[in-house]
């Protein structure tokens, strides 16, 4: 019967410990702005990406793409508004492709 008392020795002890000294709407405030930081598990915790200038003007470029040049197909963009969420990375060839699969130099001056 006592198994599942809430009440057992060192009672107090174990209550200041669990006890928090905000209140529960400052707790909810504090987890959604700690939820916020990233995407989620689902996106593997992609931080949200501080947007600097040169960020900024690199993705207002890559929505403006269909008007650089308008022969080209893309696809329409999801989005109106810039991304919160985002990382830029450089593709880096394998050695292993050294003659297969490289790109010429024009292709990779292009590409950078």
């Amino acid at each position: 019967l006592l198994d599942k008392a809430v009440c057992g020795p060192a009672f107090e002890k174990n209550y200041a410990e669990t006890a928090s000294l905000i209140g529960r709407r400052a707790a909810k405030r504090l987890r959604k702005i700690e939820r916020e930081k990233t995407k989620g598990r689902n996106w593997f915790d992609l931080p949200a990406t501080e947007l600097t200038e040169e960020a900024k003007a690199d993705l207002e470029l890559l929505q403006m793409r269909s008007a650089i040049d308008p022969l080209a197909f893309y696809r329409r963009a999801d989005r109106e508004v810039l991304p919160k969420y985002f990382q830029i990375g450089h593709v880096v060839d394998a050695p292993e492709d050294y003659y297969s699969s490289r790109l010429t130099k024009k292709e990779g001056k292009r590409r950078c």
